[in-house]
């Protein structure tokens, strides 16, 4: 296991004298996957020998295969060359590892960003993060932070910045970006290709967006190919999000990585679920429980009473004579409406549970007694006194004479 450096060249003898030579083209595979394809300057037809050389870097384990595969193209006619490779461990000369810095968490991130606004020299800011993956988004890896290119690259392609991407080696370069919060989100967005015309194999890129490994959107076309201009390609998408998804766009090298450099800007914009939005919803819903309440329970005097009792302010005596008075004077006005009250619904109660014979002989007994209770002490006497003859007559078996 280790690291290794794979450098050579491949070079192609002239085929001028084969009427339909077309010449060849060279690829380069690590366990099946293609990491480098050269071709350009040695396909079609020439009068001299033509070189492609190559100096790549890998990370292999023991077992793991390469195959250097030389193309007929569209015929086999004077396809001769010649193929030089040396392959050596990677000095490291007591280099380590970099360390990829990431930022903490932030739990009041939303689901409002921008790329560009978003870059700094720490993985994770914003919920941004960067890296290579395969063509289909998996295998995503963190590429460490480098100073002096201002991006993120490590000793070879891919490379990330605000402002430019280019993959390579086989691998996407890729933005990942982690859903802040639930809701429906606008990611809006170009991929600018820039000129490749420079570049004789030079054959283009295309982007790939995913959400949860899943392809959403395949940008392509314009921006394939060899061109002298630049070429650019927008996106206006919307998504249903939940907390924790993973956005990734991949930047592909088609072929091969030759002048793929570009620039990639994207906006994220969010409606998320508002816990203030969610307040309100409770709010309303606890003032249509108490109206509810309120219909539901009869308000009585001795209630009111209790309310007037609570909000009576605490008087010490010794501060105002004349104010305690007061105060204790509403107080023994309060407990004598509570207990005025308690009198009626007592009354109310034994009203209801009573039969109607019963009640008409209660109505008599108290409006007699009420009559009793408004006659002057006099009235009572002479009262007393008439009762006492009429008694005393009746038992005579006479008449009282008014």
């Amino acid at each position: 296991d280790g690291t290794i450096k794979v450098k050579g060249e491949y070079v192609k003898f002239a085929n001028s004298e084969g009427a339909d030579a077309d010449g060849t083209t060279v690829r380069i595979f690590l366990n099946g996957e293609e990491k480098k394809w050269m071709g350009g300057e040695i396909q079609g037809k020439f009068g001299d020998d033509r070189t492609k050389s190559f100096d790549e870097t890998y990370e292999v384990k023991a077992g793991d295969i390469l195959i250097f595969a030389v193309n007929p193209e569209g015929n086999d006619s004077y396809d001769g060359g010649k193929l030089s490779v040396t392959i050596t461990e990677a000095e490291t000369g007591g280099e380590t590892e970099p360390v990829i810095e990431e930022v903490e968490p932030d739990p009041n991130r939303t689901n409002n960003t921008t790329l560009a606004g978003s870059f700094t020299d720490k993985q994770g800011n914003d919920g941004w993060y960067y890296g290579s993956c395969d063509w289909d988004s998996t295998k995503f890896a963190m590429i460490p932070y480098d100073t002096e290119k201002g991006g993120y690259f490590y000793k070879t392609k891919p490379e990330l910045k605000k402002d430019f991407v280019e993959p390579g080696n086989g691998r996407n370069a890729a933005y990942k970006w982690v859903v802040a919060k639930d809701g429906t989100i606008k990611v809006k967005g170009e991929y600018v290709k820039f000129a490749n015309s420079e570049g004789s194999d030079a054959d283009g890129t295309c982007v790939r967006i995913f959400l949860n490994g899943v392809e959403k959107k395949w940008m392509g076309g314009e921006i394939q190919g060899k061109f002298s201009n630049e070429r650019s390609v927008s996106f206006d998408e919307t998504y249903e999000v939940k907390a924790g998804d993973i956005l990734i766009f991949a930047v592909n090298p088609e072929g091969n990585d030759s002048y793929d450099g570009g620039r990639l800007s994207v906006t994220i914009t969010g409606d998320e679920v508002s816990s203030v939005g969610m307040t309100a919803k409770k709010s309303k819903a606890t003032k249509k429980s108490a109206k509810k309440d309120d219909k539901g329970t009869a308000p009585g005097a001795a209630n009111g009473a209790a309310g007037i009792a609570g909000v009576l302010p605490e008087i010490k005596k010794e501060d105002n004579p004349q104010e305690s008075t007061a105060a204790e004077h509403s107080t023994e006005m309060t407990e004598s409406a509570a207990d005025e009250t308690k009198k009626e619904e007592a009354t109310s109660t034994a009203a209801e549970e009573t039969t109607p014979e019963a009640a008409e002989e209660t109505e008599e007994s108290t409006e007699t007694a009420g009559a009793r209770e408004t006659r002057k002490p006099e009235e009572s006497a002479e009262a007393d006194s008439s009762g006492e003859r009429k008694v005393a007559a009746e038992e005579n078996g006479r008449k009282e004479i008014p």
